[in-house]
């Protein structure tokens, strides 16, 4: 495995007499993509050969793309995000905020395993959104561009009118 980064070995294995094998350490490191590496031994004039194939399994996912609703738009509560789903995402990670910055404390932080959700109960002032994608292993990806919308006033919850002081029937 000479001149590979992907892989350490010892510097030397000894095979203890009278035996044909000897366990040792493969360490790997973090690869971007699938690398197949030849380890090769020596012992007297036989060459053995074979391949390990070092896997990314912890790459990052790449960023969603924001689909809706449109930017700078004024939408109705509840408001429906939107984003493209994303290769190996096990769940998203959606940030809302009333800055651009995402300064903490956030208005919403939540998780999703679906490539939207909905959202409510949000005051009626500019708000951004941006989302990234988790691994099953629990990689994060980065955060899609952001996003904003203004969601109109909070939905009526139902309103009950109390008449007082008014006869039950009104007559000419």
């Amino acid at each position: 495995a000479t001149g590979n980064s992907a892989v350490q070995l010892p510097p030397t294995i000894t095979v203890p007499a009278g035996q044909s094998q000897a366990s040792f350490t493969v360490t790997t490191t973090q690869v971007s993509a699938s690398t197949p590496v030849t380890l090769t031994a020596f012992s007297g004039s036989t060459t053995r050969s074979t391949t390990l194939t070092v896997t990314s399994g912890s790459t990052a996912p790449g960023s969603p793309t924001l689909l809706s609703p449109a930017n700078a738009a004024t939408v109705a509560q509840p408001v429906t995000l939107d984003w493209s789903d994303v290769p190996n995402a096990a769940s998203y990670e959606i940030q809302v905020d009333d800055s651009s910055a995402f300064s903490a404390p956030l208005v919403l932080n939540l998780t999703s395993t679906a490539s939207q959700t909905t959202v409510t109960g949000l005051t009626a002032v500019q708000h951004w959104w941006r989302v990234r994608a988790k691994t099953s292993a629990g990689v994060l990806g980065n955060f899609s561009t952001s996003r904003s919308f203004t969601p109109a006033g909070a939905p009526p919850s139902g309103m009950a009118i109390t008449l007082s002081g008014v006869p039950a029937t009104i007559g000419r």
